[in-house]
């Protein structure tokens, strides 16, 4: 390994740059971090720690599950050489060891280039979905936001703002919701308004009744298909239901969506499934039979409250043997225990109500079919909710997703 060349680039890991792009104070530089299950970045990680002796004194190697604050990070679990700086830590993400030593030239060059302005190399690692660091890097988000009448523990109109905001917080390329009225959907597309186009039809077919629509960043992504399915035995009849089922008909919302920088191109489907067993299979085994005709040409991603928990065998079970991943269970994630439902706090209602006492369980998903070309970067369970407040009885997710190649273009 070129140790000059490394220690030019450590030894510059100070002042980053927050989410907005802006100055941020400088940080200091905490060490090398590597993915905690990939034996071959520890090794990385160790081949750098000798290289930084005498120059950085605090850089012993530290097992993490994703990057942390003032760390450089490993891991060659990824699909595509990257390298990028988010938050307050720079990342070399790569394959191999001849991956990782190119990677480090490529950086330094690009150091050189700048005249040695570690700010502007920043700038140039920090910019969204550039083709050296992140160019396939799409972000997606579930969240029931809670149906929620006047009467409720928190009325919906209380919390419009709450959820638009968290949102445009983590401003995810698309996101799927749930329990969504018809007050909600206005209030959102008012809120959203400019930055997210939504599609998606309620599931009776019909007037002021219950949506799963999804949303999509109008900068960011065209929409070259979409619709609702409804999960019966006839899925193009609106309203329509199975009979063993619960008293409301479920459906499905897709959207096909293409990046405009680049042409990649994924289906996203957002669903909201029976309370009943049999009816949570059957659903299971629709939505299944519609992807299939996506599956060999474009990356699926299903976001959805499920009300089934993996492990129970059923239908998320079901979809897991029947070739789809669970999204955070390949990310390495602190996250993979944090419940979905119910959310802390948000069942006290302000007349001395008390904490609901439903089990704590994760029931929310984001699942993909399993193909080669793409990989879950990041997920996370969204706990400190706005203001510090939960914004609904769910926690929304969030996940990361890289995209090896054009897929679908």
């Amino acid at each position: 390994m070129n140790n000059k060349k490394l220690c030019l680039l450590l030894i510059t890991v100070a002042p980053l740059l927050n989410a907005c792009g802006e100055q941020s104070k400088p940080i200091e530089f905490k060490g090398i971090s590597y993915n905690a299950e990939d034996g071959l970045a520890k090794v990385m990680a160790e081949e750098m720690q000798n290289a930084l002796k005498g120059h950085i004194p605090n850089a012993t190697p530290k097992a993490a599950s994703k990057p942390e604050e003032g760390y450089l990070h490993l891991d060659s679990y990824s699909l595509d050489d990257r390298i990028f700086a988010k938050g307050n830590s720079l990342s070399i993400i790569v394959e191999e060891d001849s991956s990782f030593i190119k990677s480090v030239e490529d950086v330094y060059a690009d150091f050189v280039r700048n005249n040695y302005d570690f700010q502007a190399l920043l700038n140039t690692y920090s910019e969204a979905k550039t083709a050296k660091q992140a160019d396939y890097l799409s972000t997606i988000m579930s969240y029931n936001v809670r149906v929620g009448g006047s009467n409720d523990y928190a009325p919906a109109n209380k919390r419009y703002g709450m959820v638009s905001d968290e949102v445009l917080k983590y401003w995810p390329s698309s996101v799927g919701m749930q329990e969504v009225s018809s007050g909600w959907l206005n209030a959102l597309e008012n809120n959203l308004k400019g930055e997210y186009a939504r599609v998606g039809e309620a599931r009776q077919g019909y007037g002021s009744n219950e949506y799963n629509p999804i949303f999509y960043r109008v900068n960011e992504l065209d929409l070259l298909e979409s619709g609702t399915k409804w999960l019966s035995p006839t899925p193009d009849v609106p309203g329509s239901r199975f009979e063993d089922s619960g008293d409301w008909s479920r459906i499905l919302t897709y959207a096909l969506l293409k990046r405009k920088t680049d042409g990649l191109t994924y289906l996203h489907v957002n669903t909201h499934l029976d309370l009943t067993e049999n009816g949570r299979l059957k659903q299971a085994a629709v939505i299944k039979n519609f992807v299939s005709s996506y599956a060999d040409k474009y990356p699926v991603y299903i976001t959805g409250d499920f009300n089934d928990a993996k492990g129970d065998g059923n239908a998320v079970d079901w979809l897991l043997e029947n070739g789809f991943v669970d999204g955070k269970s390949t990310t390495g994630s602190p996250d993979l225990n944090q419940f979905t439902f119910p959310a802390v706090g948000f069942y006290p209602g302000e007349e001395g109500q008390t904490e609901r006492s439903d089990e704590e369980m994760i029931i929310d998903y984001c699942l993909a079919y399993e193909r080669p070309g793409f990989y879950f970067n990041y997920y996370d369970v969204l706990t400190d909710g706005i203001g510090g407040k939960p914004t609904s009885d769910h926690y929304s997710i969030y996940l990361e997703m890289v995209q090896h190649a054009p897929l679908g273009a």
